[in-house]
């Protein structure tokens, strides 16, 4: 057994040590979802972007669609009737939104974004225009997995950076086509302008619709299409991708808007031109449904379920004790941004003299399953800890005895500290009848962040070659 945590410790290291610099995995969770606001202060000529899985991460590949305000209210929302990329910093080691007009980003005060963080895979890769591969107006993509698969879903963002490399501005309106003579996806210019050479373009391929991606097409003479999908309707804190897919050309940059009064998203020109009826989208809704890891927690990450911003209200799935001294924060409509690791919300345990509060959530493994490990995993945040929180397992087992497993104690330490991962597991050698998971804080002063918290039970027999809760 002492072996078997040794290779799996090295294991976790390794993971950890590939996904920070951007390998090859591209299961990430949830929270490599973001919405960015352009203010006055992370503005120069172009945006910055700041984020845990963005920072100093020079192999990422960003997707992003702007937004017309996020969480479907904004005080000043603003058009983007501009091309946008994503572009490396090296200088600051973070990677920034631009327009592709080089004009100055904080022309756009107030532009907002919905963000993808992927990292290289067999199906998200970087594609370059080239002579080789320019036809007219298209650059044809030669990849395994867009070949011969006219049912794929493809999304792409223009980047200036991939690999070291710098590549070309493009400011024109952006589609994906199939081709049938050729059998390959290609990135055409929707003027129908002959494309440039040396482009970049991060690709993300679908192998075919799902439950949570799939293709609108505009039915009315309008420069708005309105979406219909129950995991949009009437949830301004969705977040998507979208890529116009050619069936008629829609020579406009585009955005996507939540109407708080159809409670529905859009998809609609920037200039407020026509949409010709049949312009047609790929659209793919940023849910949680990639992780490795099973997940038995209800709303891990405490992200708000009703899809309207509650900071105080009890997560989903949770019970808690003082909720004045902990409770779930959320960003208000992108505007208070680095409060959750990703995604919208995150808990927030304050301290107190003399005062506690715990949030806690149970879970019961399937009658007969005979697991016996728990594993368990967090993302943490300190500020101005003094030290007094714990997250926990209480495994209560089906012979009536108990175990218990704790997230280490060292890492929730003393001081501010920026996010960061923290993992336990244990085998127990006695089948499990249920687990109660605590995020406790008996903190004087400070608070602790908490998100992305993961928690499974499994039979060690059965999944020993399983993959590992995924790292950050």
């Amino acid at each position: 057994m002492k072996k078997f945590r040794i290779l799996l410790l090295i294991l976790m290291l390794s993971t950890f040590s590939m996904l920070v610099q951007g390998g090859s995995s591209s299961r990430l969770p949830k929270d490599n979802i973001f919405g960015w606001v352009v203010t006055s202060v992370n503005n120069t000529n172009f945006t910055t972007l700041d984020h845990p899985l963005t920072n100093g991460n020079t192999k990422a590949l960003l997707f992003v669609t702007p937004a017309y305000g996020l969480g479907g209210v904004s005080g000043t929302p603003s058009y983007y009737n501009r091309g946008h990329g994503v572009w490396y910093n090296n200088a600051t080691s973070r990677w920034t939104i631009f327009n592709q007009d080089q004009s100055l980003i904080g022309n756009a005060l107030n532009a907002a974004f919905h963000v993808e963080v992927r990292s290289p895979s067999s199906n998200t890769f970087t594609h370059v225009s080239t002579g080789s591969n320019i036809a007219g107006s298209l650059t044809y993509i030669d990849h395994p997995l867009t070949n011969n698969g006219p049912n794929r879903l493809v999304f792409i963002t223009p980047t200036l950076t991939a690999n070291g490399i710098t590549y070309n501005y493009t400011n024109q309106p952006l589609g994906v086509f199939y081709s049938n003579s050729q059998n390959k996806w290609a990135v055409f210019n929707q003027d129908n302008s002959t494309m440039a050479a040396n482009l970049a373009f991060n690709v993300y391929v679908l192998l075919e619709t799902n439950s949570t991606a799939y293709i609108h097409t505009n039915t009315v003479s309008s420069y708005i299409t309105t979406l219909n999908h129950p995991l949009l309707n009437n949830n301004p804190f969705a977040r998507m991708i979208v890529t116009q897919r050619f069936n008629v050309y829609n020579n406009h940059h585009i955005g996507v808007w939540y109407n708080n009064v159809s409670g529905r998203w859009t998809i609609f020109n920037q200039d407020n031109d026509t949409m010709f009826v049949g312009a047609s989208f790929n659209v793919n809704i940023l849910e949680d449904n990639s992780e490795p890891v099973r997940q038995n927690l209800v709303n891990g990450s405490f992200e708000v379920e009703s899809g309207v911003d509650n900071n105080v209200a009890i997560p989903q799935g949770w019970f808690a004790s003082n909720t004045a001294q902990g409770y779930r924060q959320c960003n208000v409509y992108g505007t208070l941004l680095n409060v959750s690791y990703g995604g919208d919300c995150a808990l927030v345990m304050k301290g107190a003299p003399g005062l506690s509060a715990t949030f806690a959530q149970t879970y019961r493994p399937q009658v007969g399953s005979n697991h016996t490990a728990v594993r368990m995993s967090a993302m943490i945040e300190g500020l101005q800890q003094s030290g007094g929180g714990t997250i926990f397992a209480r495994v209560f087992f089906t012979n009536g005895g108990r175990g218990i497993l704790r997230l280490s104690s060292t890492e929730i330490n003393d001081g501010t500290y920026g996010w960061k991962f923290i993992y336990a597991e244990r085998d127990f050698g006695q089948a499990i009848q249920r687990v109660r998971i605590s995020i406790v804080t008996q903190d004087p002063t400070g608070r602790l962040y908490v998100d992305n918290v993961r928690l499974e039970t499994y039979n060690p027999t059965l999944r020993n070659t399983d993959e590992l809760i995924p790292m950050p």
